[in-house]
Parts: C-alpha cells; sequence; structure tokens
C-alpha cells in the first residue's frame, strides 16, 4: 500500500511502463493463460508461392494447429515444415477455393 498519494501515483505509474515495455517485448517466453491448454484442432491449408514459376510446381500441404495460438506461434511451425527462420515467412490469407491437392 501506499503510504502517501504520491507513491501511488509512483506504483501506477511503473505498472503502465511495465506493461508498455511487455507489449512490445512480450514477456520472457512466458506463455498466456489461454495458450496453457489446448484449443480446439484447426487445419490450415498452405501453399508456398515464393521461389517457384507458377503456382503448378509450388509445394501445398495442410497443417494443424490449435485455435488458441498465436501467429508467431503458426509461423515457427511452418518454419520448422519449411526448413527456413520464422521472420522470413509472409501470411496471406487466400481467397476462393484454389488449393488443390495434387
Amino acid at each position: 500500500m501506499a503510504k502517501t498519494p504520491g507513491q501511488g501515483l509512483r506504483h501506477l505509474s511503473l505498472l503502465n511502463n511495465f506493461l508498455d515495455v511487455s507489449e512490445k517485448f512480450g514477456n520472457g517466453n512466458l506463455r498466456s493463460h489461454s495458450a496453457l491448454t489446448k484449443g480446439e484442432q484447426q487445419f490450415l491449408k498452405i501453399s508456398v508461392e515464393m521461389g517457384f514459376p507458377n503456382s503448378e510446381m509450388a509445394p501445398k500441404f495442410e497443417m494443424g494447429i490449435q485455435s488458441n495460438k498465436t501467429v508467431l506461434s503458426l509461423k515457427i511451425e511452418l518454419a520448422k515444415k519449411l526448413h527456413c527462420n520464422w521472420d522470413q515467412i509472409k501470411l496471406v490469407r487466400g481467397y476462393g477455393n484454389n488449393y488443390n491437392n495434387g
């Protein structure tokens, strides 16, 4: 408890600064509460388009991931499958029914 009004404001200011820093830089590899439990399994259809002359040659696959995973977690999983760094992956939402299993 704050003993003077000035200390209370100082505590709130420190807490505010802590939250700002954790928003920018994460919270030290701690997982959020919702990520501690497994979410609903969802399947994404992935089509790699960079580095191939046409979309027919591009590799396509399906990948399962829990619904409460972050975009960063998805990028890390994709990077493992594609043998690259996660920051080299650009996610683009596909429209229509352009994904073929062949």
